[in-house]
Order: structure tokens, then C-alpha cells, then sequence
């Protein structure tokens, strides 16, 4: 107790006289020595030195502490000593020679009594023999994770202890060697594989068992491939080639496993005009495998085949008549921005009887006799697949209620003077802001009709609408010199900050633009319809 009491007196002197850095670490230190916990403040003495190690008067409280620390754990490696408790004297001393060892790092200057030394390696030789043999059990149980972790714990006191890294080795290595026998077994010929994938490669005959399973797993992909079964065979050379790309025939088999059912299904589809069903299938083998067979030549024959060039009509009601060529302009910029390879845009040009053809597309069940005879001797010479019509019922702005706000300003006036030069003077005066609201309104339905057939390939009805709020300003003198009122204190001012905003409202026009209402509205569903028509495939 009194060798504590002159502990704790010396780092209260060292406190009075240190700066903040120190005095937290002392601090620290003490507290922690008051619960008796000594080798926890040796520590924090040991990280201030590591950092400062010229500060005396911390290694000093170090050292006093370490004793201390020392101290105890000698009484309790030699209590366990007596009680032949071989594994805590083996962890005590342990831990109590690398605290030494970090302390001494600093400049501590610490020894271990050399009797206590001594029963550490009394007491290891004898812990390192029966956990040598509890592992030698542990592996011949089949434990083998205890047993890996048994020798681990022998490889650290001892490296190299007896033949502990073979056992080790079989420890950690068995496990993964039987799991993947069992998979192998179980004709799980790829799990097998990666089991042994994690094990050692030289332990016993991993590398041909490695071999062995990619081996089967490949013959299982050609017994598919045999049996035309596509699907299963390309899983299987899929998985073959993820580890040995260059294994046998792996890569041509994986893509003719791959490729083949497309090309089969692209040839049907051509035979049977499917153009574009077939040239997606073989632009997919183009991607996969640049030249499988003659695929190349037969996707350049189905896109030919699969050119698909509409014409696009705009039957406008009276209301939307203005609007008309902006519609159409609106759809055919659309699909060009899709950059479709087979939707193509042909110009009606001068197109006769537009009122019996605009009649005639109107109908939302197709086209039959006397109809479709017209229809049919119109277009079929224009070389034209089918006609898109658009039937545009509504493009429209409506102006909803005014709201009008009395505004304060202040107008610059030039006064004319007679006698020498003009002033200019400023007056409050009143103006008007004036706020509406606008709704842009469109409606069309829009049908896709077949030029052969008269059949409605593709209907749908359309309706949107936008909202945008306008305001602008009014005043009865000279707008050019307005400027909008700054009141402070009673007082007022003209607000420079605000003149140009507010020359822009006096400019503007009563009403919003119908173009600038519009356009958006007109933008957005016509992209729509250009996306909708570039997706859609004949062939089904």
C-alpha cells in the first residue's frame, strides 16, 4: 500500500507540471492503476513514448507501473506452476513477455526473473506434448477444424514442433478433399471441383482430381450437345470454360451449344418471312461468336427482307389543321433518333383521293372490300409496308382566369428646363402585374394498318396535357424608364437590382406562345409513338 500511495504521489507531481497532452495520458494511466489495472496503463505509458520517446518522466511512471504488472503476474505464473496447470503458465508468461518486450522497446530496461523463465519452459514442453497428442486424436475423430486449430496453437508457441505443419496441412486440407470426393461421387462434378480449388494443390492428388472433374463435366456438356439438347450443354461448357478456358474443345463446343438453336430457329423464321425475328436471332450469334457458320450472309438477307418503310399520315380535325406538319415532323424525328435498322420513312408525296384514303384509315377494325381495294392500289406502288395514321383531334391551349396585382415603381421623367440644363426627377407610380394560367391540351389516336391486309397492326388513343403559368406587366407611362419600388423606413426607392426583370415582363405578350406550350407536349408523345413503332415486330 505504500509503495501505491508513492506511486500516485509521483504522478501528481508530474501532473502539476505538464502540458494538457501529458496530463491526459497521466490521468488515464492513474485511473486505470486504481482499479489495478496495471498492465492496461503500462500500456497507454507505452503508446505516449512510442510517439515521444524522450519524455523521462513518462517512462518513470512506466516503469513503476510495469512492476507492478510484473509483480502480479509472477505470484500467478508460479501459483499455477505449483497447481500443474501447464496451459496458463504457457499464456501468462507469454503475455507478460511481450508486454516486456514492447515496454523495453521504449526504453523500459525490464527483466524477467530467470527461475520464472524457466518453469515457462518446463510447463511449455509439457503443454506442447499433450496438445500435440489432443490433435493427433482430434484427426483421427475426423474433427478436423478442432484440429486445425490445435495445431495452429502448437505452430505459434512452437513453429515447427515435431511434424505439426503436416498435421496441419491435413487439417486444413481433408475436409475440402473428402467434401469434394462426395460431390464427385454425387456427380456434382463442378462443386467438386471448386472444393478442391480451395484446398492445397500438392495435397495428395488434387490436381488430377481437379482434372478429373472438369474432365466429366465436359463429357456430360458433348452427351447433351449428342442429344441436342442446347441448353444444358452450353451450362455445362459454360462452366467447363469459367476455369480452363483452354480446356480440349471447350471454347468451340460452348459456342456452337450457344449458337446453334438460334441459327436453326433464324433459318425457319426466314423461310417463313419472319425477317426481323430471324435477323435479331442472328444478330444475337453475331455478337456472340462473329462467323458461326454462314450466319453473317443469312443476317444481311433478313435485314433486306426485314426493311420495313411506312408512310406516315396526319388527318388533322378543323381546331388542329396549323398543327398538322408539326405532328408528323414530330414522329418522323423521333423514329430517326432511334436509329432503327429496319423502319424506314417513305414520303407520301401527292397522294390522290386524300379524302376517301383519310375516310378509309379512319376505321379502327381495318379495312375490307371497296376499302381496302383503294387503300391496297394506292400505296402498294409506293412500295410501302404499312401507313401510320394519326388521327389529331385536339391540339389546343386554354387560357385559365387573370389575376391582376396592383405594383408600386418608380418612373425616371426628363424635366424640360428653359433656362439651362433638362433634370431628371422620380415619381411614384402604380403599374399592373398581370398572372394567367395556361393549359396545353393534346389528343390523337394513332393506328398502325397494314398496306396488304387492311388489318390494324397497332392501335392506341392519346391524351396529355401540360400546365405553365405566364405573367407579364402593364403601365400607362413610360415603361422604359420603370423601375420596381424598394420601400425601407417609409422610404422609397428605385430598385436597380430589379429593373431588367422587370423591362422583360412589360415586353412580354398577353398570352404565352402556343408553340412554346405546345412543343413539349408534341416532343414527348411523339417520341413515344416513334419508340413504340420502331419496337414493334410484324412478324408476330
Amino acid at each position: 500500500m505504500r509503495y501505491q500511495y508513492t506511486l500516485y504521489f509521483l504522478i501528481l507531481m508530474i501532473l502539476l507540471g505538464s502540458c494538457t497532452g501529458k496530463r491526459r495520458v497521466l490521468r488515464e494511466g492513474a485511473e486505470l492503476m486504481a482499479r489495478s489495472n496495471f498492465k492496461e496503463a503500462g500500456e497507454v505509458f507505452i503508446s505516449h513514448l512510442s510517439r515521444r520517446p524522450q519524455d523521462s518522466e513518462i517512462r518513470a511512471v512506466l516503469l513503476q507501473a510495469s512492476q507492478r504488472y510484473m509483480q502480479e503476474s509472477e505470484n500467478r505464473i508460479s501459483r499455477e506452476f505449483n497447481r500443474s496447470r501447464h496451459n496458463e503458465v504457457v499464456y501468462a508468461f507469454t503475455e507478460l513477455d511481450e508486454f516486456v518486450n514492447r515496454a523495453n522497446a521504449v526504453g523500459a530496461n525490464l527483466r524477467i526473473d530467470g527461475g520464472l523463465r524457466r518453469n515457462f519452459e518446463n510447463s511449455l514442453d509439457i503443454f506442447l506434448d499433450e496438445r500435440y497428442a489432443r490433435g493427433q486424436a482430434l484427426i483421427a475423430q475426423g474433427r478436423f477444424q478442432l484440429a486445425e486449430e490445435v495445431f495452429s496453437e502448437v505452430n505459434r508457441f512452437q513453429p515447427g514442433f515435431r511434424n505439426t505443419d503436416q498435421y496441419l496441412n491435413k487439417a486444413t486440407n481433408e475436409p475440402l478433399y473428402q467434401s469434394g470426393n462426395r460431390h464427385f461421387n454425387a456427380g456434382r462434378f463442378m462443386d467438386a471441383f471448386r472444393d478442391w480449388k480451395r484446398a492445397d494443390l500438392d495435397y495428395k492428388d488434387v490436381r488430377d482430381r481437379m482434372d478429373q472433374a472438369l474432365n466429366e463435366r465436359y463429357k456430360e456438356g458433348k452427351l447433351f450437345l449428342m442429344n441436342e439438347n442446347f441448353r444444358d450443354a452450353a451450362r455445362a461448357f459454360s462452366d467447363v470454360s469459367q476455369e480452363a478456358p483452354n480446356f480440349l474443345e471447350v471454347r468451340s463446343l460452348l459456342i456452337e451449344a450457344v449458337n446453334e438453336p438460334k441459327y436453326r430457329q433464324a433459318q425457319i423464321d426466314l423461310s417463313a418471312s419472319r425477317c426481323r425475328t430471324a435477323f435479331l436471332l442472328l444478330e444475337e450469334v453475331q455478337e456472340h461468336s462473329g462467323g458461326y457458320k454462314n450466319s453473317a450472309r443469312l443476317r444481311s438477307e433478313a435485314l433486306e427482307c426485314a426493311r420495313y418503310p411506312i408512310a406516315i399520315w396526319v388527318e388533322p380535325s378543323n381546331q388542329a389543321s396549323a398543327m398538322q406538319r408539326q405532328v408528323e415532323n414530330a414522329i418522323v424525328e423521333g423514329i430517326l433518333a432511334q436509329q432503327s435498322p429496319f423502319v424506314e420513312i417513305t414520303n407520301l408525296g401527292q397522294v390522290a383521293n386524300r379524302a376517301v384514303i383519310g375516310r378509309s384509315l379512319s376505321s379502327a377494325t381495318g379495312l375490307r372490300g371497296t376499302q381496302l381495294n383503294n387503300f391496297r392500289n394506292q400505296f402498294s406502288r409506293m412500295n410501302v409496308r404499312a401507313v401510320l395514321f394519326v388521327d389529331l383531334q385536339e391540339v389546343n391551349t386554354v387560357a385559365g382566369r387573370q389575376q391582376e396585382r396592383e405594383r408600386q415603381g418608380v418612373e425616371q421623367v426628363v424635366r424640360r428646363s428653359r433656362a439651362g440644363a433638362d433634370s431628371i426627377i422620380e415619381r411614384t407610380v402604380q403599374y399592373q402585374e398581370i398572372s394567367q394560367r395556361f393549359e396545353g391540351r393534346i389528343n390523337f389516336t394513332y393506328r398502325l394498318v397494314d398496306v396488304s391486309s387492311g388489318n390494324v397492326l397497332l392501335q392506341r388513343t392519346v391524351r396529355d396535357q401540360n400546365q405553365q403559368d405566364w405573367t407579364y406587366a402593364r403601365f400607362r407611362g413610360n415603361s422604359r424608364q420603370l423601375y420596381p419600388a424598394r420601400v425601407r423606413n417609409g422610404v422609397v426607392t428605385r430598385d436597380q437590382n430589379g429593373f431588367n426583370q422587370l423591362q422583360e415582363l412589360l415586353n412580354r405578350p398577353a398570352q404565352i406562345p402556343t408553340e412554346t406550350l405546345i412543343q413539349d407536349l408534341l416532343e414527348t408523345n411523339a417520341l413515344n409513338v416513334a419508340r413504340e413503332l420502331v419496337s414493334f415486330n410484324p412478324d408476330r
